[in-house]
């Protein structure tokens, strides 16, 4: 019998960052069929920025709090691959304390999002690479530029290792308001949260009948609260960040899926949303979109433009048996896209090579 291949997936947000949380939750339960034992380290040198949802202990494999536990650890798990899931400075701190461990262990880094923090820190770190993960086809044609060695040979594996529910669509009540839920962290920079008050202002300006749930938490949630306070046409529901067992209720509640994003990689919120009946009304960006299609699986809008979002959400709320269409649709896509994608036979592919 084959032993199962050895991976260590790093993490410095502990239970929270809702999408990776739940990425995460998810290869514990799904890579073993694929031959792949993983754990999972929390590296707590620098504090947690946002809430934990969960117990820390209950999840993870191991707790990495000072140099010398990160010079153990790597000692100890010299043989697994690392993945370094936004840890880089670990990278650059495990270097500083003892180059020729660092040199033999086997680190795969992996870019979330398109974004500069990714490309900026992953060359950083590249000389201590043996590969490296792109969420999005975006995401490795922007690493393939900044690293030409690297281009050709990263894989594009978003983080949609996830099952797939029953169709649920449901056709929401003529008369009703409009459920919309944003699914996230709550910070300008990337989520454009504080771009939700005036898009609801709009709404009720035009007399659009609405309900707006908020899922997540994160550094501008005073800011947010401040600024919808002032506004109270539009009912506002705060859940705080929930752990990934307790989305599928959420979700299922509410009938339009609003992202706002200036920029993604391979947005797990949108998917999830795509998976349990909820239409898609969301920013066209460059990476996390390509599997939609406007007025076929979604309604897209330009970034910052709260008028056209206002006016997409106005015309699904005229004619609301759009909305089980777009539902469906949306549904079928990401269906048909995550049989194909078979992600934990392709992480165990990619990862392979790594352990001989």
């Amino acid at each position: 019998m084959t032993a199962p291949l050895p991976c260590i997936l790093w993490h410095t947000e502990g239970t929270a960052i809702s999408g990776l949380f739940s990425w995460m939750h998810r290869l514990k339960q799904t890579l073993p069929a694929a031959g792949v034992r993983l754990e999972l380290a929390s590296m707590e040198i620098q504090p947690f920025r946002f809430t934990q949802v969960a117990d820390i202990d209950a999840f993870y494999d191991h707790r990495i709090r000072t140099g010398l536990e990160l010079v153990a650890f790597l000692k100890k798990n010299r043989h697994a691959v690392h993945l370094i899931n936004h840890a880089f400075d670990y990278v650059t701190l495990a270097h500083q304390l003892s180059a020729p461990l660092l040199a033999q262990s086997r680190l795969v880094g992996i870019c979330h999002t398109d974004q500069d923090y990714y490309y900026q820190n992953l060359q950083l770190v590249d000389s201590h690479l043996r590969g490296i993960i792109a969420v999005s086809p975006l995401c490795a044609l922007k690493l393939g530029r900044q690293l030409p060695h690297r281009a050709g040979t990263m894989p594009i594996l978003p983080d949609w290792d996830m099952p797939i529910p029953p169709p649920r669509i449901h056709s929401p009540s003529a008369k009703a308001p409009l459920r919309l839920l944003f699914n996230g962290r709550l910070l300008h920079l990337q989520k454009r949260v504080l771009d939700l008050p005036p898009l609801l202002e709009l709404l009720a300006q035009r007399g659009v009948p609405a309900e707006l749930t908020i899922a997540g938490d994160g550094p501008d949630l005073p800011k947010l609260q401040s600024a919808l306070h002032a506004q109270t046409a539009i009912p506002v529901r705060f859940t705080g960040a929930l752990p990934p067992w307790e989305m599928e209720a959420l979700l299922e509640s509410h009938d339009l899926f609003l992202q706002l994003s200036e920029f993604e990689g391979a947005s797990v919120s949108l998917m999830e949303a795509m998976l349990h009946g909820l239409a898609p009304v969301v920013t066209a960006i460059d990476s996390g979109t390509e599997l939609l299609i406007d007025e076929v699986n979604a309604l897209l809008a330009p970034v910052g433009n709260l008028e056209a979002m206002a006016d997409r959400i106005e015309s699904l709320h005229h004619q609301r048996a759009r909305i089980p269409r777009l539902a469906q649709a949306a549904y079928e896509t990401a269906a048909t896209h995550l049989r194909e994608l078979n992600y934990p036979q392709r992480f165990a592919s990619y990862m392979k090579p790594f352990t001989t």
